[in-house]
């Protein structure tokens, strides 16, 4: 039994577990816009069925080569993808228009004898792509492809901001400083008119 053909009546007998060591260009996902599946897609699926339906859970693992979202090189990034489907053998399945409630997401209709996962878990591994790839940093912040410094930004770049130093605390003011204002202040009253004073005989 490999991943490309699943035979139900193989799986009567109990659970069915294998190694899945294939290429890319086996799962269609070889020549993709934004990255490149360069390395073998390696893992273990296990098979199992009840009732009329198949149930395949695993894990794939790979790398991909992207562009840094920082500095636009190329990095390996690794994609780590479980893997949780579903297979049922109901005509329904073939009008879900008519049976939405009944059936999840991730589940999908087979023919009752042979299970072909293979757009399945391809659809799996380019969902556990990254977003934003990039590489990981040297402790003083430089890119480790270009060597550049990556804690500082200029217009149009996309990494995040330097931060900024923090401000320095307030000195205290000088006493002489306090006494000097408050007497400004009343000599400043001081010279200002009384008003609805009464004038003195």
């Amino acid at each position: 039994m490999n991943v490309f053909r699943i035979v139900a009546e193989q799986l009567r007998q109990g659970p069915v577990s294998f190694p899945v060591k294939e290429t890319p260009k086996a799962f269609g996902i070889e020549d993709e816009e934004m990255v490149r599946f360069e390395d073998p897609i390696v893992g273990e699926l296990t098979a199992m069925i009840a009732s009329q339906t198949v149930i395949i859970r695993g894990e794939l693992r790979t790398f991909v080569t992207a562009a840094c979202s920082r500095c636009l090189d190329p990095v390996r990034v690794p994609v780590r993808a479980k893997v949780e489907l579903s297979y049922i053998h109901d005509p329904r399945m073939l009008q879900l228009d008519r049976y939405p409630e009944l059936f999840g997401e991730d589940t999908a209709y087979f023919d009752g004898e042979v299970v072909a996962p293979a757009p399945e878990l391809r659809e799996v591994l380019l969902l556990e792509m990254p977003p934003f790839p990039a590489c990981e940093l040297e402790p003083d912040e430089t890119c480790p492809v270009t060597g550049r410094d990556m804690s500082k930004r200029t217009f149009g770049d996309t990494q995040k901001p330097a931060k900024k130093p923090a401000p320095e605390p307030a000195k205290p003011a000088d006493r002489n400083t306090w006494k000097n204002q408050i007497q400004a202040l009343r000599d400043q009253l001081a010279e200002q008119p009384r008003e609805n004073q009464p004038d003195k005989p």
